[in-house]
């Protein structure tokens, strides 16, 4: 699935065979500062609520950013707004 700013997807972490969610930003970051300082990922990496996905990792390859997070029901519902609404 797909919005202006980023794309979502499901894996696999091959390590311990758990289904996660990925988001994968479509700006380029050239370096690993500059993605620490984006206001999402100090919000998501500070939250500690039952109603917020709970980010597990954040990664950089080929300076594509990454979240990787916990993939829940709930995210089919969130990917059914985003695909069929227009959020303000």
């Amino acid at each position: 699935m797909e919005s202006h700013f980023r794309v979502f997807l499901s894996s696999i972490n091959k390590q311990i065979g758990e289904v996660v969610a990925l988001k994968k930003m479509k700006r380029k970051y050239y370096s690993w500062e500059e993605c620490l300082n984006l206001k999402e990922v100090k919000s998501l990496r500070k939250m500690n609520h039952p109603n917020i996905v709970k980010l597990k990792e954040v990664f950089r390859k080929n300076d594509i950013l990454y979240f990787v997070s916990c993939l829940h029901a709930q995210a089919s519902m969130n990917i059914y707004v985003i695909k069929n609404y227009i959020l303000v």
